[in-house]
């Protein structure tokens, strides 16, 4: 009976450990840590096939949240006019914008140029996971600057 039982635990045993493992396999590595990764190890011939667009967010993100919007700011606009980047990375860049220019936390908060990076946002990226989310925060605004008049 105990030899069953044991080898029942040893069976149960490393059936959660490739249960563990396999899990930790299939987890996604958390963007930021990817992204920077991708932008520091980028050679010259991966720029010319893609340009690493989820560093530049990542450290887009990160600079602004030390506080540092015009950094951000210039970044994410480097984001948006380089074709090169993937059209996911460019519509985000503009999304952060908006939100940039719509937060009361900046000092230089400017309603028309959030409404401006959404409307470019919906024009230019139809099928953007951020067109909705820009279209809902445009036409807020657009309230807004009309309930202030």
């Amino acid at each position: 009976m105990r030899i069953v039982l044991l080898v029942l635990l040893l069976v149960f045993i490393g059936c959660t450990s490739t249960k563990l493992v396999k899990d930790f396999e299939e987890q996604e590595v958390p963007e930021s840590i990817q992204a920077l990764d991708d932008f520091e190890h980028e050679t010259e011939d991966t720029l010319i096939v893609r340009k690493s667009g989820r560093g530049k967010l990542a450290y887009a993100r990160n600079i602004m949240k030390m506080g540092d919007y015009e950094a951000a700011i210039e970044t994410y606009e480097q984001v948006y006019i380089d074709s090169l980047y993937e059209p996911g990375h460019r519509a985000e860049a503009l999304y952060r914008l908006g939100r940039i220019f719509e937060s009361s936390i900046y000092d230089n908060r400017n309603y028309e140029k959030a409404i401006y990076y959404y409307k470019i946002i919906i024009k230019e990226f139809p099928i953007s996971e951020f067109r909705l989310d820009a279209f809902s925060h445009s036409e807020a605004l657009k309230t807004k600057l009309e309930e202030d008049e």
